[in-house]
């Protein structure tokens, strides 16, 4: 009895040892991913031009409710000279933490690969 009892024990450390192997794995694999992205360019933000119109569906994205044509014409006006309602407002809609975190939220992203697992869908959040 004794044997089996360290036989377990033994390969309970081993399977724990190997979990932890595959998991620094796979985030160092996921680390080398990332830092082979390319990087946007952000004096690129300034001298970009929006030319499509912008387009409204309703909720179910299936009916279109409004075009703004592609001659309407836009300002892009400084941030500095955006209301601060605005900002906040924005802010409130997209991201509640925004000035909590560090411009990714762990669990929302663990939250998010769980939700897709589950689903089976992996493009989850992009629709």
């Amino acid at each position: 009895m004794k044997r089996r009892h360290a036989h377990m024990k033994s390969l309970a450390k081993g399977l724990i040892l190997l979990g932890i192997s595959l998991g620094l794995i796979l985030v160092g694999g996921s680390a080398l991913w990332i830092a082979t992205l390319k990087m946007p360019d952000l004096q690129s933000f300034s001298s970009r031009k929006v030319i499509e119109s912008t387009k409204i569906y309703d909720r179910t994205g299936d009916y279109l409710l409004y075009d703004t044509g592609v001659n309407t014409r836009r300002t892009s006006v400084n941030i500095q000279d955006v209301s601060p309602s605005i900002k906040q407002a924005t802010i409130a809609i997209e991201d509640s933490g925004f000035y909590k975190n560090i411009g990714i939220e762990p669990l929302a992203i663990v939250r998010a690969v769980t939700t897709n697992l589950v689903a089976g869908d992996l493009l989850g959040g992009q629709g």
